[in-house]
C-alpha cells in the first residue's frame, strides 16, 4: 500500500511540474510597445510578445530549491522563429536572508534548457 501511495504521489508531483507553465505569452502589436528611445541592438528577427508579469512570478515561486530532488517546473519561452524553448528552472537562492527581509521583492532562478540541454 504504501509503495502505491508512493508511485501515486510521485506521478502527480511529475505531472505537474511537467505541465505546461500557465504563463499567458501572447503576440504584441508594435503599437502597444513603449519606446524609450533609439534601440542599441539591431537584430534581424524578432517576435515582440506581451506576458502576465503576475502569473509567471507566481508559477515561478513555486520552483523547488536547487539543493532538492525535485524536478524543477518547467517554463515555455517564445523565440525569435515562432517557436518556443522550453527551460527547467529551480530557485537559487544568492541574496543573504538578512537582506531578503529588507527586499521581499528579489528573487533568483537558474534554468537549463530541457530540449537543448
Amino acid at each position: 500500500m504504501k509503495r502505491i501511495l508512493m508511485v501515486c504521489m510521485t506521478l502527480a508531483v511529475m505531472s505537474n511540474t511537467y505541465a505546461a507553465a500557465p504563463v499567458n505569452w501572447k503576440e504584441a502589436t508594435p503599437t502597444a510597445v513603449s519606446v524609450f528611445g533609439e534601440a542599441d541592438i539591431q537584430t534581424r528577427q524578432c517576435r515582440l510578445m506581451e506576458l502576465d508579469l503576475a502569473a509567471l512570478t507566481d508559477y515561478l515561486r513555486r520552483a523547488p530549491a536547487e539543493s532538492e530532488l525535485l524536478p524543477g517546473l518547467v517554463l515555455e519561452i517564445p523565440m525569435p522563429d515562432g517557436g518556443s524553448a522550453r527551460y527547467s528552472v529551480k530557485s537559487v537562492p544568492v541574496v543573504h536572508p538578512d537582506m531578503q527581509k529588507k527586499y521581499p521583492g528579489i528573487y533568483t532562478w537558474a534554468g537549463q534548457g530541457v530540449d537543448d540541454p
